[in-house]
């Protein structure tokens, strides 16, 4: 960039230099090209002070043309980075009657925007992510001077930003997500709160230049994800003057909360993604939820009501929203094998209140304006009270029409707001303070796996009424008491947190006089609940808790009247008797459910003396299928804090003596240790219903530790329904070498299967109990009933199988000589190859060899070595010694071999003479071509060399390897498509990143982690198999850069082949139960 000196102004120098550079860069290189363009656009368009101050862009006449001119030939040039000029994407839009969608600002002004907020005089605060993961891969920034926060104004009051200032900028400053603008109760400066892992930043501008006065302040540390979008983000102020924030699943490593509590991302009570509040100063943390994946933002609402909506799209499909119960657990670790993905079918973890299936959520907001009008039908007369979301991956702006149901909430959504242009990837949405909408757009061909294809482009819309015109945002008066109130009603966070401040700054009697008077006569409920938030923190705020508490019976108003007694009294036995009085009078029938919930939920910390009446009113007002009431009683009990437990559930049976439907899920939930105990007594009374007795099994296999199993033990060896005995078979085999391992060894179990070895129609459970439990005690009776001829051959097979699952070399010996009996050779192969001990690939090794084995025993044998690293070795010195059809099966095995220096020699060894990637055309030009999307389903499910659908679902076609690719059309653009094949590495997403494990004793194995638990975890490589690896064998685990996808599928296609097969993958735009409120 040295030529794009200050000293070069000459235009027509500078551009003939331009066309020079642009004719001699490589085609190949987009990147390359677009970044000779950009400085021409810079150049003329900044005025440029130095580059640890702020740059004011003041657009002229000049620069606009030379602007344009420059931007034209980057869109010429770099079609693939440049779908759509920003003025041009407007018709791409499709926005809900009423409803009209303008551009407010673009690039240059700014590129790549993560999130924004407004503040109370209508600036558009913006974060750049320019150099988006660049430290994290240790690459070069594709901006030097570091990434920036960038204040966008419109001075004339036309709805378009007109100037940009950059607040900020530092080459250590990478990939901000998350920015809350808190202004000065004079009307003159900010303080700037900033998400940026591993800290959140506080920035000062005093003199309100927009320019920082100086390096940020550092308000909290200790949040894992440097340069990782799974980091802190998302962060608003509340109605109660604290902080909002989310930490992804990258964790958490030393926060200390209000009680001292210093938190580390765990295996108990701080597991993956959180959700935290704290003062602005940074004091009183308080961890509020936690097992989320990447919950991007919260969204509060002024009674305290709080949503994220939370991602984990990468192929599963399994985005959701969820209302955020404060002590709650939601379900994302451990990952594991047999359960649903979000774990809902536990007690203790929250559902999700909506499933949207496929997408990258992005920015949340509660609307509390009066601006957006109605848009027909049945819905409300305007978006008052609605929750605004954005989703990068579908390309949508929706609002969500939340209703309480019960005692939680339900959804109805809709997308008001669509887009035909694949690149538009809605990033954040805020509220001004005229009531108007405005989203960032990050706009880029692809989202999701880390990745970025466009560096040079970003967008930020607004959304108003149709007809609206006009931004005039007049500055709050924080001098008069009227002009306080009226900005409290302020639709807007940052206008209201200035209040708050302005308010504060009131001598006391002045405080409560205000609000006090306000609170009487306001009619609406929302500012009324900003008012009381803020007379809650008087000294004695108990006198006018009468008043609050008559103000209005309406659901939000008494949940937020809990949830403020909770927040002001900190502990509910300091409250003041007049508060106590009034939460006493709820615990009777007739009291919302919401309102019991939250309730419950305040006692989550309370001392077990004090909690205990308590918790037994609010279950005894159990109503029965209530989930959402059931998990907050679960919250109000605890789930971690064993003594407390036992204080509170000891006497359980006596306080609940009659069991029904109800007692059950209290039993499901609270799991007390004195009924787990005594549960097979009720599992084995045939008096009970069978849905009960189920229901008990599954009590059992949630309970931790061993009480759980041995109970179950009791449950089998009596006489059990097949319905029970298999549901309590299918628990032992998932968990007797893991939480339950102690029982595979204890006298009960081996009797159990021994007693079931003689009756026929139980032998078959008796052997999968036995290969569960990989236990060598079985060996000999595995061998001997698979070499009964008498015996059925199912049978037999089955303990084929089993032998497989013990690494012992009796198991070995004895596989060897049942392979030679032909109707057991197949499964014999297999389940040496599953045992892959040394002896076990030497007799793999000769059956390669043996010619006269029938060749399919012989192509098994090879895939059995294949899926250990000896093995592989083996077939990789020897191929040459094998026949012609067995080479191609061990070269296709190899290629994808788990064990990566393996694949490297494999891809020498055995070159394939197709398509180099490098002599394909720009992807640019490879866009444009139109294929034939029935040849491309045929490559996709038949081509063996590609292998799609080995690894990757359609419609339910297909392996469970890869993603799920049944609605990749409607995610990923067409210039993301051919980039995912050509370059897989570049972008992984975090479910399909590859785990490079070793052994203490020097294996070294990769694959996607397919379960983690405490004891073990499983790998699955690119061939299928799952390796199952204990933890305390473990020396190292690291992430690898390297993609399971093949790097080299190109060599396998022609050209138009290649275009064939994007040209199908377009067409899978499936999106199935959009309309669904809650779908598991």
């Amino acid at each position: 960039m040295a030529v794009f000196s200050r000293g070069q102004r000459n235009f027509s120098n500078l551009l003939q230099t331009l066309r020079t550079m642009i004719g001699q860069a490589p085609t190949s290189n987009i990147h390359s090209t677009a970044w000779l363009v950009w400085p021409c656009c810079n150049l003329f368009a900044k005025r440029t002070r130095n580059h640890d101050r702020a740059t004011v862009t003041e657009t002229t006449e000049m620069t606009t043309r030379l602007s344009f001119y420059a931007l034209g030939c980057a869109t010429a040039i770099c079609i693939a980075f440049a779908q759509k000029p920003a003025h041009e994407a407007l018709a791409t839009f499709h926005v809900a009657q009423g409803l009209q969608w303008q551009l407010f600002a673009s690039e240059p002004m700014f590129t790549n925007p993560t999130c924004i907020d407004i503040d109370h005089r209508g600036r558009v605060w913006v974060c750049e992510s320019v150099n988006y993961r660049c430290r994290l891969r240790n690459q070069p920034l594709n901006r030097p001077e570091g990434d920036r926060i960038v204040v966008l104004e419109d001075l004339d009051g036309d709805g378009k930003a007109d100037r940009a200032t950059t607040f900020y900028q530092s080459p250590d400053f990478i990939a901000p997500i998350g920015i809350a603008v808190a202004p000065n109760p004079s009307g003159k400066g900010q303080r700037v709160y900033v998400c940026h892992s591993p800290y959140i930043y506080v920035f000062e501008d005093a003199d309100d230049d927009l320019r920082a006065d100086g390096p940020p302040k550092v308000l909290l540390s200790g949040f894992r994800g440097y340069d990782h979008d799974h980091g802190v983000h998302g962060i608003h102020f509340g109605p109660d003057g604290k902080l909002y924030f989310t930490c992804g699943d990258t964790g958490i490593d030393g926060i200390r909360d209000r009680w001292g509590k210093v938190w580390k991302t765990n295996h108990t009570d701080c597991r993956a993604g959180t959700v935290w509040r704290c003062d602005p100063d940074g004091s009183h943390v308080e961890m509020l939820a936690h097992n989320f994946r990447n919950h991007y933002e919260p969204a509060i609402d002024s009674f305290g009501t709080l949503f994220v909506s939370d991602n984990d799209d990468d192929g599963s499909q399994q985005t959701r929203i969820c209302h955020v119960l404060f002590g709650g657990n939601y379900g994302y670790w451990p990952r594991g094998r047999g359960e649903s993905h979000w774990h809902e079918e536990q007690p203790g973890v929250v559902h999700k209140v909506l499933r949207t299936w496929f997408g990258s959520p992005t920015g949340m907001a509660w609307y509390e304006g009066a601006l957006l009008p109605w848009t027909g039908g049945r819905q409300p007369q305007n978006y008052y009270g609605r929750l605004f979301h954005t989703d990068a991956g579908p390309r949508q702006v929706r609002i969500y029409y939340v209703r309480i149901q019960g005692a939680g909430f339900e959804i109805d959504r809709e997308d008001i707001v669509t887009s035909q242009d694949n690149w538009f990837r809605p990033s954040d949405i805020c509220v001004a303070p005229d009531g108007s909408i405005l989203v960032s757009d990050w706009y880029d061909p692809g989202v999701g796996g880390h990745g970025m294809g466009d560096i040079t482009r970003g967008r930020i819309y607004r959304l108003t009424p149709t007809g609206y015109t006009g931004y005039r945002i007049p500055p709050p008066d924080w001098s008069s008491e009227d002009g306080i109130l009226a900005a409290i009603k302020s639709p807007n966070l940052s206008t209201r947190y200035g209040s708050w401040q302005a308010f504060h700054n009131l001598a006391t009697q002045r405080q409560i006089a205000l609000a006090t008077r306000a609170i009487q006569e306001e009619k609406d409920l929302a500012t009324c609940a900003r008012l009381a938030w803020l007379l809650a923190q008087q000294q004695d705020w108990q006198q006018w808790w009468p008043m609050l508490a008559n103000k209005s019976l309406d659901v939000r108003w008494q949940m937020m009247l809990v949830r403020l007694a909770k927040d002001r009294a900190v502990r509910l036995q300091q409250a003041p008797d007049c508060v106590q009085q009034w939460l006493r009078q709820l615990l009777r029938p007739g009291t919302p459910l919401p309102v019991l919930r939250e309730l419950a939920i305040a006692l989550r910390d309370e001392e077990p003396e004090f909690a205990k009446p308590w918790i037994d009113a609010l279950a005894k007002l159990y109503p029965g299928n209530e989930h959402f009431y059931l998990v907050a009683l679960g919250i109000a009990v605890g789930h971690y804090d064993t003594a407390r437990r036992e204080k509170l559930l000891g006497d359980f049976q006596t306080r609940f003596p009659t069991w029904d439907e109800k007692v059950l899920d209290l039993v499901w939930e609270w799991r007390p240790t004195p009924v787990i105990q005594q549960l097979d007594q009720r599992i084995l009374d045939r008096q009970l219903p069978l849905q009960y007795r189920l229901r008990m099994l599954d009590i059992l296999a949630a309970t931790e530790g061993n009480a759980g199993g041995e109970v179950m033990l009791r449950c089998l060896a009596g006489e059990l329904p097949p319905d029970l005995r298999q549901r309590a078979i299918s628990w032992l085999k998932r968990y007797v070498v893991s939480k339950w391992a102690s029982l595979n060894r204890s006298p009960a179990f081996q009797s159990l299967i021994r007693d079931w070895l003689k009756k026929p129609e139980y032998q078959m459970d008796a052997i999968e109990l036995m290969a569960a439990s990989e236990s060598e005690v079985w060996t000999d009776t595995l061998a001997v009933i698979a070499s009964q001829r008498d015996q059925p051959l199912t049978l037999r097979q089955k303990c084929v199988q089993a032998l497989g699952a013990i690494r012992s070399p009796q198991a070995t010996q004895a596989l060897v000589a049942l392979a030679k009996e032909a109707s057991l050779t197949g499964d014999a192969i297999v389940a040496l190859g599953r045992q892959a001990t040394p002896a076990a690939l030497d007799a793999l090794e000769r059956f390669v060899r043996e010619s006269s084995l029938p060749l399919s025993s012989r192509l098994d044998a090879i895939q059995a070595l294949a899926f250990s690293r000896p093995g592989s070795l083996w077939l990789l010195q020897h191929y040459q010694e094998l026949d012609k059809p067995l080479q191609g099966e061990v070269a296709r095995l190899l290629r994808n071999s788990p064990f990566q220096d393996l694949r490297n020699k494999a891809l020498v060894a055995f070159p394939t003479a197709k398509l180099n990637p490098r002599q394909l055309p720009d992807i640019a030009q490879l866009v444009v071509r139109r294929g034939d999307k029935q040849h491309g389903q045929r490559l996709f499910f038949e081509n063996k060399d590609l292998g799609c659908a080995r690894c990757h679902t359609v419609n339910g076609q297909g392996g469970k390897i890869g993603p799920d690719l049944s609605a990749i059309g409607s995610k990923a653009s067409r210039e993301n498509l051919f980039e995912s094949i050509l370059y897989p590495d570049k972008a992984i997403a975090d479910q399909f990143v590859q785990w490079v494990v070793e052994t203490k004793q020097g294996l070294v194995v990769q694959g996607i982690l397919i379960e983690d638990t405490n004891e073990y975890l499983v790998l699955r490589d690119a061939n299928g198999k799952d390796w199952k690896l204990s933890k305390s064998d473990i020396s190292e685990r690291a992430k690898s850069p390297k993609s399971l996808m093949p790097s080299d599928l190109i060599q396998y296609m022609s050209e138009q082949d290649l275009v064939d097969l994007v040209e199908f993958l377009q067409t899978l735009k499936g999106e199935p139960g959009k309309s669904a409120s809650r779908n598991r």
